[in-house]
C-alpha cells in the first residue's frame, strides 16, 4: 500500500493548514476519512470533522482544508509547524480497512463503519 498523508502549513497563523493525500499505488482507495494531530503522542490524535471523499484513483492526490467551525484542538492553540501531523483512514481495493499517518506509521483497522 502506497498512500501518504502530509500536512501543508498555509498560513503562520495559528490553525491554517491543508491535509494532502498521496495514492501513489496502482489501484483506487475509497472512502477517506481526514485527521489531525499534534506532538509526539498518538494518542492525543484530535479528528476534524470527518471529509467524505468517496474514492482517490492510482497516482492522484487529494486535499482537506479543516474549517475553523470543526472541531479540532489545533484552533487556538498553540503549537510549532513541526508538531502537527495527518493522518487518514482509507478502505483498499480489497475491502480491507487502513489508518497511515505523515509519520510513515500505517496499521490494519477495524472498518470504521464509513461508506
Amino acid at each position: 500500500m502506497r498512500v501518504f498523508p502530509w500536512v501543508e502549513v498555509t498560513s503562520h497563523a495559528r490553525g491554517h493548514f491543508l491535509v494532502h493525500v498521496t495514492n501513489s499505488s496502482d489501484r483506487p482507495v475509497y472512502d477517506l476519512t481526514f485527521l489531525l494531530g499534534y506532538g509526539d503522542d498518538d494518542d492525543a490524535e484530535h479528528f476534524s470533522k470527518p471529509e467524505a471523499v468517496k474514492h482517490l484513483m492510482p497516482h492522484e492526490t487529494t486535499v482537506f482544508e479543516p474549517g475553523k467551525d470543526e472541531n479540532s484542538i489545533l484552533w487556538g492553540t498553540s503549537w510549532e509547524p513541526g508538531e502537527v501531523w495527518s493522518a487518514v483512514h482509507f478502505r483498499d481495493a480489497s475491502g480491507e480497512t487502513w489508518r497511515v499517518n505523515s509519520k510513515g506509521q500505517m496499521e490494519r483497522t477495524p472498518d470504521p463503519g464509513l461508506g
